[in-house]
């Protein structure tokens, strides 16, 4: 799908302006009967269509709400996609990664999210996040959305993904993070995963929205 901005919105509104033109000159010297107009208004009906379904994508974009679909089957797929495209993934991302054998096909509606929006003061815990989270309705992440989101984007923002406490490091409230780094002089990206015991007031986070 081509990007859904507020100049491609407005051409779309003008195509429209257009073909309604188009059909009333039609209908002028031709009749509503006539092939030219059969096809004018069914053109009409769809691009109607589309236009208000890009308009809901584009309000939600700028809500921070936007879909996420998984696209490897298993963790080590996203470990081998993440290294082919230049991105350090760090030994515990990679021991998480390595337990999902079977990701199943699906989309999720994610929300971005700073603590801000959360009502939580800077220096929050990643815990403290979590639970502000899940008193606003917001679920966390499936692990596959962390690795799917750093290859769909391609901005070089620092965002940490809303995840579920995982078990086997102690029960403490990991996340998912993308961190901007250098690297022997070296700009790059580093995957791990992270306590966070002082996120700053303006950290974006990542959540599933049903909303």
């Amino acid at each position: 799908m081509q990007e859904v901005t507020c100049e491609s919105l407005e051409q779309q509104y003008q195509a429209l302006q257009d073909t309604a033109d188009e059909y009333r000159a039609i209908l002028m010297s031709e009749g509503s009967d006539s092939e030219k107009a059969k096809e004018l208004r069914t053109s009409f009906a769809t691009e109607t269509e589309r236009l208000r379904e890009n308009i809901v994508f584009y309000k939600e974009k700028r809500e921070g709400i936007f879909y996420l679909s998984a696209e490897y089957r298993s963790g080590a797929a996203y470990i081998e996609a993440l290294e082919e495209r230049g991105f350090q993934v760090l030994l515990n991302t990679k021991h998480l990664l390595n337990r999902l054998h079977t990701i199943p096909e699906g989309r999720v509606r994610l929300k971005k999210v700073t603590m801000r929006d959360l009502g939580l003061p800077g220096g929050s815990t990643t815990r403290e996040v979590l639970k502000a989270a899940k008193a606003q309705g917001f679920k966390p992440c499936p692990a596959w959305v962390g690795p799917q989101h750093c290859l769909t984007d391609d901005t070089k923002e620092d965002v940490a993904i809303g995840m579920k406490p995982l078990d086997n490091f102690g029960g403490d409230a990991y996340v998912f993070r993308t961190v901007n780094t250098s690297y022997f002089h070296r700009s790059s990206q580093l995957i791990t995963l992270n306590v966070g015991s002082g996120w700053p007031s303006d950290k974006e986070f990542l959540f599933v929205s049903d909303k």
